[in-house]
């Protein structure tokens, strides 16, 4: 998988949200609302860059991806481990739940 389509796979977006509904984190609904604007932002860069494949538009993409993994997955996804602590049969379970019916 491309790394960039992991930023925007639903998938481990649906992980990422069960994950917080599990262990109640309170921004659910902010990280969700967030998740879809990176997720839209990502596809809109990533069709500028195919688009245009200038040396300019991949340092303005490789600088976003940066400045997401930084921001968004260090800051925000690391401020979920707080939640997390204590829930890790809850999280297994959910998350095989979440398996199971997307592979039906």
């Amino acid at each position: 998988q491309p790394r960039s389509e992991i930023y925007s796979n639903p998938l481990e977006t649906s992980k990422n949200q069960m994950i917080m509904e599990v262990c109640e984190y309170p921004g659910l609904e902010e990280h969700r609302s967030l998740h879809k604007n990176l997720i839209e932002e990502v596809s809109e860069r990533m069709q500028l860059w195919r688009n245009n494949n200038a040396p300019e538009v991949r340092s303005q993409f490789c600088w976003f991806l940066q400045n997401l993994l930084f921001q968004h997955i260090m800051k925000e996804d690391n401020d979920i481990s707080l939640y997390i602590r204590g829930k890790d049969q809850a999280i297994k379970e959910a998350l095989k739940n979440l398996k199971s019916s997307i592979d039906k």
